[in-house]
């Protein structure tokens, strides 16, 4: 008689060995799955962020473009260009001063875009007043980036994939030229209407910006290179 009891207190006692058991790995299947499910919120929301961080530089940038020359050894040179003749994604001249330095700078802020490596990278060079000596800055905007493009809308409702768009036409990316006492002028290419920037991430795919810029340029930012 005891034994028969306790062989079925060691059957109940095993039953419940095992119910506790299967609770247990169900309470951490659920606690793992909600951790799992916690890491990958704020992975997406850590990633979605550094994709409007970017986007929130590049509209700070172009909104601030200006069509104005660089002055390079007593000539103006035009700098929006895409690409760039330095081999820049996109390379232009915007309004406001960035003193990282301390310093005082010019009014206008040389600023570059370029894909390395998987990284979005802004570039911008600052230079003291009166001086030809520019010092490059680095910064990575972005990270993951598989895919990074622009294109330009002009005055004639048409998109290109590089700007100016044909240097030798007036039509368009050039104003008209004059002659001034003798001396040829020839105004430097028109900055476009709009930009469409499209970026693709290896988190968030693809996304798109389209930004319009000034339409039209203050006299201050007409410069002019003799001919």
């Amino acid at each position: 008689m005891m034994s028969r009891q306790l062989g079925s207190m060691l059957i109940e006692l095993l039953i419940a060995i095992t119910i506790f058991m299967m609770i247990s790995f169900a309470a951490y299947k659920i606690l793992n799955s909600s951790s799992n499910i916690k890491n990958t919120v704020e992975s997406e929301f850590h990633s979605l962020n550094e994709n409007i961080n970017a986007e929130l530089i590049l509209e700070k940038d172009f909104l601030q473009v200006t069509g104005a020359g660089l002055k390079t050894n007593k000539y103006y040179q035009n700098v929006f260009k895409s690409p760039s003749n330095d081999g820049y994604k996109i390379k232009f001249l915007r309004h406001g001063k960035q003193s990282i330095l301390k310093e005082n700078t010019n009014d206008y802020l040389l600023v570059a875009y370029s894909l390395e490596k998987n990284n979005l990278i802004r570039y911008f060079w600052v230079d003291k007043p009166q001086s030809e000596k520019f010092t490059r800055y680095k910064q990575i905007i972005l990270s993951g980036v598989t895919n990074f493009e622009v294109r330009f809308f002009d005055e004639n409702s048409k998109w290109h994939k590089k700007w100016p768009v044909d240097t030798n036409n007036s039509k368009g990316s050039l104003l008209s030229s004059s002659t001034n006492n003798k001396t040829k002028t020839k105004q430097y290419p028109l900055i476009p209407k709009a930009i469409e920037i499209k970026i693709v991430t290896e988190s968030n795919g693809s996304s798109l910006v389209l930004l319009p810029l000034p339409a039209c340029l203050d006299n201050d930012d007409f410069k002019t290179l003799g001919q």
